[in-house]
């Protein structure tokens, strides 16, 4: 995809054939391919999946006429379908990641997190992984962390870096019951962390 492409029909004969370009299974017109050259050749140029498909070029002249099929493959880069963002979770939220992409071939989905690959990562029963799909179940603070996926097939890679952040409620962190004693008259000074 992206790419230009040209087929070449040179046809020999006498009187000179003429030659027909079609497409055996769609409409020219729904191309972006155009005769070029008396027709003997067909360009693509930035070819793109609409183009995918069968093309025949017909030589006639009064004697008769002979066809030749190409066929055209046209493969993709992986391009995101469903991007994830980054987002704020509360405590005790079921998170799903989504990360589409499509491409051809289709492309591969894989999961990191902290720069880390996930097979790599510390197993955690409340995560699962199933292809462009993460799910984080009953999400604590400490999930907090840049989530990336990943879709590769052999043209390139798309990499989609994201934080999700768990929000921390509120916590008081000095002790519970602290007892101060203090002289009247004095200042005291009272933590409350």
């Amino acid at each position: 995809q992206g790419h230009n492409v040209t087929l070449e029909c040179i046809p020999n004969g006498l009187p000179t054939p003429e030659v027909e370009w079609k497409k055996k299974d769609g409409s020219l017109e729904e191309t972006s391919g155009r005769g070029d050259k008396y027709n003997r050749w067909f360009h693509f140029e930035n070819i793109s999946l609409n183009d995918d498909g069968e093309y025949e070029c017909k030589a006639s002249n009064s004697h008769g006429f002979t066809t030749h099929s190409f066929t055209v493959t046209v493969e993709a880069a992986p391009y995101w379908v469903k991007e994830p963002t980054s987002q704020l979770y509360s405590p005790g939220e079921t998170v799903r990641l989504d990360c589409q992409a499509e491409g051809i071939p289709t492309p591969t989905i894989t999961w990191s997190i902290n720069g880390q690959p996930i097979t790599e990562v510390d197993e955690e029963p409340r995560r699962s992984v199933s292809g462009g799909v993460l799910i984080l179940r009953d999400v604590v603070f400490s999930d907090t962390a840049v989530y990336q996926c990943e879709a590769t097939n052999k043209h390139s890679a798309l990499l989609n870096t994201f934080l999700h952040v768990v929000e921390l409620p509120p916590q008081i962190l000095t002790s519970d019951g602290l007892l101060y004693k203090v002289t009247e008259g004095k200042n005291v000074l009272m933590d409350c962390e």
